[in-house]
């Protein structure tokens, strides 16, 4: 019996992996087009990197794809890809997880952790190498070589998060030497090109001095290609087919509620003139709790602590009427080093960072030049949030925004005096004039 993609099916924002989507009946939205168009490609070296937000689904998309390249085609019954003419030939995997490697307790401890981990995902094969004789660099190394010997097979090699230890290691007194094993890992990968099937890196911002840009010149950057603009997020086709069922039993009226989920949720581009995206992991959160509550589910989902030290260290004080411009060039040539704490940030790295994490989106294109805007009302609350956070510090302990709109959605007038009362005392009387919005 295959995947029925027209009937609704339990939703979970927890799972992360394709076979527990498939084989748990949880609703999946079908991305394996994309996939297909990644395994299908006839280029000589098949070498791609995009960059999404964080909870958009990458984790999920390169498990698929590592089912796929398994050759595991009965999780696609139903599935696009398991109805296209692709062969599911097997291949030897190598699918690193980047987020699980520890990058807070020093360059040795990262060493280890990175090490433990190749070795454990590598494992399964009984390689007849030792996980002890090597750096984490090296074992890397001979585990691609080892494994293409062995099978007879080029590897295919799964990389996602890959600046998940870079952004951390921001604030850890062996950043620099932590950014440093991570380049020696991913120099690995242009020497041993011609025994990869497929590389596949995902992230959330693009570090140009990392070695996977300046050393693997024939890795293609498609975080702006249209063709994949969509591989990410939910169409508003997919939202109408996939939770029609929920649509129809939420009570607030098909018009009125898909209406408020494109206000709230709606508005992601990740290329110019492409389709717009729902934010997943917050639509699949308001369908999920039954309550259909609208209500920035995202904000739940990680910190906006660098997001709020960006924005008090460059003073951005953005509206969602602004439309902020930034050079299409800039966002592909970020350093790591440029968002330490102790670094100067200029407004157009703090834009570019805000439209790689999800705070903004493009808004058009004219030339090489991306304008950007915050995506919907989602977005504009976290950011309310965080700007106040940031340039009001601790008097935003009076939490004024749900009392206002409590307020204002009951007609109560005492009420909303009270909340007035609160903000009119919030700042303080050292205010620079240049922060002052």
């Amino acid at each position: 019996m295959g995947y029925n993609i027209d009937e609704m099916k339990t939703i979970d924002t927890s799972a992360s992996t394709f076979e527990k989507f498939i084989k748990g009946d949880l609703l999946y939205v079908d991305k394996s087009e994309y996939a297909y168009a990644l395994l299908s490609s006839r280029q000589a070296a098949n070498f791609r990197f995009m960059a999404r937000p964080r909870r958009f689904g990458k984790t999920l998309f390169v498990s698929m794809l590592e089912a796929a390249l398994e050759g595991r085609k009965e999780l696609f019954e139903g599935l696009y890809l398991g109805k296209s003419d692709y062969d599911f030939h097997p291949y030897p995997v190598i699918h690193l997880d980047m987020s699980r490697v520890t990058a807070t307790d020093g360059a040795d401890a990262f060493r280890q952790s990175l090490t433990k981990y190749i070795w454990q995902t590598v494992e399964r094969y009984n390689l007849p190498i030792d996980e002890y004789r090597f750096s984490p660099a090296d074992l890397f190394d001979a585990a691609i070589n080892t494994l293409s010997k062995k099978t007879g097979e080029e590897v295919a090699i799964l990389i996602d998060e890959y600046d998940s230890p870079l952004a951390r290691s921001l604030t850890n007194k062996d950043g620099e030497e932590i950014r440093a094993v991570t380049r020696g890992l991913y120099s690995k990968l242009k020497p041993n090109s011609d025994k990869i099937h497929l590389l596949f890196i995902t992230g959330i911002t693009r570090f140009s001095n990392q070695s996977i840009f300046s050393e693997l010149n024939n890795l293609e950057d498609i975080t702006f290609d249209e063709d994949f603009a969509t591989a990410f997020g939910y169409t508003q086709s997919e939202l109408e087919r996939y939770f029609e069922e929920g649509i129809d039993e939420s009570g607030l009226g098909r018009e009125y509620l898909i209406e408020n989920l494109k206000y709230w949720y709606d508005g992601y581009t990740f290329a110019d003139k492409a389709e717009k995206v729902y934010n997943p992991v917050s639509i699949n959160s308001f369908f999920k709790k039954g309550k259909y509550e609208f209500r920035p589910y995202w904000a739940d989902t990680a910190s906006t602590g660098l997001v709020m030290d960006i924005a008090r260290r460059t003073y951005i004080a953005l509206t969602p009427e602004d439309v902020p411009s930034i050079m299409e060039g800039t966002l592909r040539n970020f350093a790591v080093e440029d968002f330490a704490p102790d670094a100067e940030i200029d407004m157009t790295e703090a834009y570019g960072y805000l439209y790689m994490t999800g705070y903004l989106t493009i808004d058009h294109k004219e030339k090489e030049i991306i304008y950007l805007r915050m995506p919907n009302h989602e977005v504009e609350r976290i950011m309310a949030d965080v700007f106040a956070r940031a340039f009001i510090g601790g008097s935003y302990n009076l939490r004024v925004l749900p009392e206002l709109d409590s307020a204002v959605l009951k007609c109560d007038a005492e009420a909303l005096a009270s909340v007035l009362d609160k903000i009119i005392h919030i700042p303080t009387y050292d205010m620079m004039m240049d922060a002052e919005r």
